[in-house]
Formats: C-alpha cells, structure tokens, sequence
C-alpha cells in the first residue's frame, strides 16, 4: 500500500484516536486521505468504510475490512450501522449536507472519538465556491456551539483551507466543567 504524506495531521492523529478507543473508521469523499485511513484500520484490526459518489474510487479497495460504497452520503448513511471512532467528512460542501453528516455521525461515535472535517477555514473569499470549500466552515461554527464536543480547526492543511477536529467528550463528568 502506498503510503501518501498530503495529510500529516491525519496521518498523525488517526495512531493516537485508534489506539485509545474502539470503533470503525469511516471516510466520506475518498482520495489521498483513503490510504492513509486504510493503513491506520488495517493495523488496529478495524474495518473501514468510505463513501464517495465517483465509482473510478471503486479501484481504491485497500484491505479486506475496507467496504467501499458507490453513492450519496444519503444512501450510505441510510445503511450504515457501526460505530465509529474516527470520521474524515470531505465530500460535499455545502453546509446542509455537512452538518447532516457531523449530527449522524457524532450521534453513534463512541466517547473520545473524533470527526475530521476539511474546508473549514477557507484562505480567500473566492475559496467559497462549491467546487472549492463552499460554506463548511459555517458547520464549524455549528459545532462550537455543541455540548460535549470539543472542536479545534487546524489551518495549516491541504491547500490551506482547513481542518476542523471534533472530540466527543463524556457526558456528566462532574469534575470536567466548562
């Protein structure tokens, strides 16, 4: 497997999030970030699924507990029944469809799991097109908002525009107050 460097905070993150909690890994929007992901599931033993609507992703089968869908988000969420420990959410854009993908999948991540969301902190106005980070970042702002969720955005990523991490913390730890 090809080991690819275009995502060192993930790359980096992924050894610490699966070492320290149990649960699937699962990706919507494949490319570069799909074999990083797949190297870190192989090695904890955990499956993976990614979701990306271009069936040329197809070829991208990296392991034996890697499930590919060919689809929406929609239609893959609608079957997906796991629980995950890390999700990278870089398919569509727009906000009404990354803040549905964050709720779905925050709601069945386990406690300390983290979600990955790219282009959240786009670098110019003119980055806010669809076809680059569209309104994203405005999930991020969402998310901030949150109870048990601790959300920190990364600047410095792939093209500069963003990575948003979100922690799903403990409920009702009583000596943990914000």
């Amino acid at each position: 497997m090809k080991i690819v460097t275009h995502w060192p905070v993930i790359d980096d993150l992924a050894t610490i999030v699966l070492a320290r909690t149990s649960g699937c890994v699962v990706e919507i929007g494949m490319g570069h970030s799909t074999c990083i992901l797949a190297r870190h599931a192989q090695n904890f033993r955990r499956h993976m699924y990614s979701c990306d609507k271009d069936p040329n992703f197809e070829k991208w089968y990296c392991y034996s507990g890697h499930r590919i869908f060919i689809g929406s988000d929609k239609d893959f969420m609608n079957q997906f029944e796991d629980t995950p420990s890390l999700v990278f959410l870089d398919g569509p854009h727009d906000y009404d469809s990354v803040i549905m993908e964050a709720k779905f999948f925050l709601e069945r991540m386990t406690i300390n799991g983290v979600l990955f969301i790219h282009d959240t902190y786009p670098p110019s106005e003119e980055h806010l097109r669809l076809t680059a980070c569209g309104d994203a970042y405005r999930v991020r702002q969402e998310l901030e908002k949150m109870e048990d969720i601790q959300v920190f955005t990364w600047p410095h990523s792939i093209i500069g525009s963003g990575l948003t991490m979100a922690l799903k913390e403990e409920k009702n730890r009583p000596f943990y107050q914000r």
